[in-house]
Order: C-alpha cells, then sequence, then structure tokens
C-alpha cells in the first residue's frame, strides 16, 4: 500500500509539471521594437490585365530529326493549313558500282509512322486529328523533285518556294491514297532509279556530292474532298525509313559474267526532315487585345501574341498606380493566368493543346530574314507550371518572373528597341531519351491545334498574378 501511494504522488507531481510547462505564454513579438519599420520586407500580392492579341509565328524552324509531318487541316474559322515534308536521301554506303547496260525494276520509298509520346501531346497514335472520325479518312499525297538542297538557309517551315520544287509527279499509278495504316508506301516513277544509277564515280565515292547532285524528294499532301470541317496530320519516322531500288545489270569486275538482278538501299540523309506548313489563318491576326477570344492553332499559325511595349506599359501604370520605384520592387513571384471557356470532351481532348508557354524570336543578325524560336528562360525554374492547363479551373498558368522582373528593370527605351523579349504563346513538346536519361523542352513545330483563349474584353481575362515586395531604400 505504501508503495501505491508513493505511485501516486510522483503521478499527481508529474501532471503538475506538464500542465505548468503548458502554460507558459512565449512572447513571439520580443524585440520587434528594435527594428525600423521601414526595414521589414511586406509581402504583397495583386494581379495586372495581361496584354494579348493575336499574331502569326513568322519562319519558324522546320528542320527536324525526330519527326516528318504530312497532313491537312480545314475549319470555318482557320480556313485551310497542310503540312507538306522534303528529305534528302543518299545511298546506304560509298563505293558503290553498278555494271553495267542495268535494267530498272522498281522504285519505292516505305516510310513508317513515328512512335509517339502521347504524354507531351494530343497526338494520339502517331496522328493528330480535330474529331474522332478524321482518324481514318483518306489523304492524297505526291511526291515531286527537289530543284534545291536543304541548309542553313532552307530550313523553316516557309522556306520552300514553287520554284525549289519540281512540276512533274514522280509517283506512279496516281495520287497515293493514305489511310493512316502503319506505314506509307510509294511506288515512284523508274526514272529516278536510272538517274540514280547514273551517278558519277565521285557522286558514289561521297555521299556529300551525292546529295548535293541529286537533291531530294518533296511530299506533297492534298485535301481530300469531304474534309472541309476537319482533317489529320499523319507524324512518320524518317529515320526508319528507306527508298529500294531494284536492277538487274551486267557486272563488270569480271569478263563473260551474266545479268544479274539486285537492289540498292537509300536512306534519309542525316535522317532529317524539312517539314513546310502553309496556312489560312493570317486573316485572324488582330493588334487589339480588347477581345473576348483568341484563336490558337500553333505549328507556325495563329498564335497568341504578346507585344513587349503593351506588356511594359501595363506594369508601368501598374507600378505608378501603386507609387512604387521600381528600382526597389522585386517579383517574388509572376504567374500567367489564361482563361478559356470549357467545350465538350471530344473537342477538348482533340482539338485543345495541353500546354502554351511563351517562347521568344532572335534573328541571326539585322536585316537577316534567319530567326529562330525559342522558350523563354523561365521555363528552367523551379516549380514553373510550364503553361499547363488546369481543366478543372478552366485555365492554363506557367510562371515568367524573370521575364517581369526585366521588364521593371529595363527602361521603356530600352524595351522598345529589343525585338527579342515579344513573346508568342506555343504548345510545346517534352521529349525523354531512356537511353541517356536527358529530358529534352522544345516547341511543338508540328502539332496542329484549333481553339480560342479568352482576351481582355471576356468576363474571365488573362491576368498576371504578383507577389511582390518592396525592398526598403
Amino acid at each position: 500500500m505504501k508503495s501505491r501511494h508513493i505511485l501516486s504522488v510522483l503521478a499527481i507531481a508529474a501532471a503538475s509539471i506538464v500542465l505548468s510547462t503548458s502554460c507558459i505564454n512565449r512572447d513571439k513579438s520580443m524585440g520587434d521594437d528594435y527594428i525600423p519599420q521601414e526595414q521589414i520586407l511586406k509581402v504583397r500580392v495583386d494581379t495586372i490585365d495581361f496584354p494579348i492579341q493575336s499574331k502569326m509565328m513568322d519562319s519558324l524552324q522546320a528542320i527536324s530529326s525526330l519527326y516528318m509531318a504530312l497532313g491537312s487541316f480545314s475549319s470555318e474559322e482557320f480556313g485551310q493549313s497542310v503540312f507538306n515534308s522534303a528529305i534528302e536521301l543518299e545511298p546506304s554506303s560509298t563505293g558503290l558500282s553498278f555494271g553495267k547496260d542495268w535494267i530498272v525494276k522498281g522504285v519505292h520509298i516505305e516510310i513508317p509512322l513515328a512512335e509517339i509520346d502521347e504524354s507531351s501531346t494530343t497526338i494520339e497514335s502517331n496522328k493528330l486529328v480535330h474529331y474522332e472520325l478524321a482518324k481514318s479518312i483518306v489523304q492524297n499525297i505526291d511526291v515531286y523533285r527537289m530543284l534545291v538542297n536543304i541548309d542553313s538557309l532552307v530550313c523553316f517551315n516557309n522556306s520552300l518556294k514553287p520554284e525549289h520544287i519540281g512540276t512533274e509527279k514522280l509517283n506512279i499509278n496516281g495520287q497515293v491514297a493514305f489511310f493512316g495504316n502503319d506505314t506509307l508506301r510509294i511506288e515512284l516513277d523508274p526514272k529516278l532509279g536510272e538517274e540514280y544509277l547514273s551517278a558519277t564515280e565521285l557522286e558514289l565515292d561521297s555521299l556529300n556530292h551525292f546529295v548535293k547532285g541529286h537533291k531530294g524528294l518533296y511530299f506533297k499532301c492534298t485535301p481530300s474532298p469531304g474534309t472541309d470541317n476537319g482533317g489529320r496530320l499523319c507524324i512518320f519516322d524518317q529515320a526508319n525509313a528507306f527508298l529500294s531500288l531494284k536492277f538487274s545489270f551486267i557486272p563488270t569486275w569480271e569478263e563473260g559474267l551474266s545479268r544479274r538482278d539486285t537492289a540498292v538501299i537509300f536512306y534519309v540523309r542525316n535522317s532529317y526532315a524539312l517539314n513546310s506548313s502553309e496556312f489560312g489563318s493570317r486573316s485572324l491576326e488582330n493588334p487589339d487585345e480588347h477581345v473576348s477570344s483568341i484563336p490558337v492553332q500553333g505549328a507556325g499559325g495563329i498564335s497568341p501574341f504578346i507585344d513587349r511595349n503593351k506588356l511594359k506599359a501595363a506594369i508601368d501604370n501598374w507600378i505608378e498606380s501603386k507609387h512604387i520605384d521600381p528600382k526597389s520592387l522585386s517579383i517574388v513571384r509572376a504567374r500567367a493566368s489564361l482563361p478559356f471557356n470549357r467545350p465538350s470532351d471530344e473537342i477538348l481532348k482533340y482539338q485543345y493543346a495541353p500546354s502554351l508557354f511563351p517562347v521568344q524570336r532572335y534573328v541571326t543578325s539585322e536585316g537577316s530574314s534567319i530567326k529562330y524560336y525559342y522558350m523563354i528562360d523561365d521555363y528552367s525554374s523551379l516549380g514553373n507550371t510550364m503553361g499547363a492547363m488546369l481543366l478543372e479551373k478552366e485555365k492554363y498558368i506557367f510562371d515568367f518572373s524573370t521575364m517581369v522582373q526585366d521588364f521593371v528593370r529595363r527602361s521603356k527605351a530600352e524595351i522598345d528597341e529589343d525585338e527579342t523579349v515579344d513573346m508568342w504563346l506555343s504548345p510545346y513538346w517534352t521529349i525523354v531519351d531512356e537511353t541517356y536519361g536527358t529530358t529534352t523542352t522544345t516547341l511543338d513545330a508540328f502539332s496542329q491545334f484549333k481553339f480560342n483563349i479568352n482576351g481582355l474584353g471576356a468576363e474571365r481575362k488573362p491576368i498576371i498574378e504578383l507577389i511582390y515586395t518592396v525592398n526598403p531604400q
């Protein structure tokens, strides 16, 4: 009994200690009086109207070692869009000898559909469509001879002109009807095989000289009847394409040998394709940001555009309204919010891009027509949503804090002189190389979408959500 009494006393004492300890008040404001108020950084939030207009993307880099794009789309709003492609071919090896008295027995080319990572695009099973039934519509394809080589001056979606392409069709048996099956196979004119077999010794000893002498092939897609509102874009894998030339010949390496049958294979030069595109949406260009909707195509078509001077004016007007010294303003985060009106599930699936992110244009030299588009530096910032679609909130969002801080820091005159800070909003692809463990984020130069985001004239308008501080002077 005595021991139980001692334990009870100890338990009561322990409980008293806990209770007395939990009742201690901690004054977290201690020392505040010694910090001058002007040296305390206060985090603030606010929003700015985001001025966005509509403008075409001019001279989009279109040489790709990944994909070859062929297809067409039509719609009442966006007009006709057509994607064509050019490749250059070279023999499978150098030092070939074709003997004498050869006779061409057949020439054909096979180009398989590509394997697409569906997680980073709306393309499904190598095809992009605007509605379900378009997956199997017929597309008519013709092949022509290229009259120029693909090089650093001929590498954009609008580089190829009519004078760069021959007028005689190389495909025999009429237009090739492609229904979107696994591989595009085209029988070609035997005259093309005769030309290749007539290559000079220098051309057969040097792949560079062969390509320079024989140029390449141009694949043109013609819209099919009955596709006035829709279409399909097929993505091919030119790296695994080949041209087969079958012929018979008399060997010349030894006297008295009889005629033999053989075949020689040609592959795509450097696995490169030049994807050209034409758009009927130029009439939708509009410098007015106070509209209810802004059209989005991507891939060189009509796109949301941020004029540098209008963005600078919006930021400066907000700074002035807050009576802030720009030199003391620090942008913690600037997030763009781009609302859209949710359509039906099928339209959302097939016509809306999974992402929209700013790209800038760089001109190689003053007066040059060579332009490159690249994603703004903020794409690598930690935690950036990269223009992801938030379906439940019906909007796209992305962070571009570094860009906005740059607009705060620079003067109006500096911004006006710098065309590279104009921005287009574009879909992008994320490509994962499992072999090397690398991830590449690049502008989507292939996909063709058909949707609208809201403009400043809409009830739910595009805004820039700011988190900022004003530094003590």
